[in-house]
């Protein structure tokens, strides 16, 4: 055995009931724990970066159902707005009409 395994093995820890472990033991002990923490953090993170990716996806396509309907929305209201549209409903609905040059007066400031 070389001195680094006899020293571990030399040093050994009272721990009540368990009895003696040997810090070569508890340092084996430690370092699967920090391995298993470490797993399960890997496994979370990929996990939630999964949950937020479908997130993104969907209030992207929640995006790009608003920019749809808003465009639909401007092409109604350009539709509704037409000059030959309003100028149609004011002959039907108010009885005016567009007059002739001849019945357009012009009234001057000076007189």
């Amino acid at each position: 055995m070389n001195a680094i395994t006899r020293t571990m093995e030399g040093q050994r820890i009272q721990l009540g009931s368990l009895g003696h472990i040997s810090r070569y033991s508890m340092s084996m002990v430690i370092m699967v724990m920090m391995l298993l923490i470490s797993a399960f953090s890997i496994v979370y993170a990929k996990d939630l970066e999964r949950r937020l990716f479908i997130q993104y996806q969907d209030q992207q396509q929640q995006r790009n159902s608003a920019i749809v309907e808003w465009n639909k929305l401007l092409l109604e209201q350009g539709a509704w707005s037409s000059q030959l549209r309003i100028q149609k409903m004011a002959g039907d609905e108010l009885g005016m009409i567009v007059p002739r040059a001849g019945d357009i007066v012009l009234i001057s400031e000076d007189s």
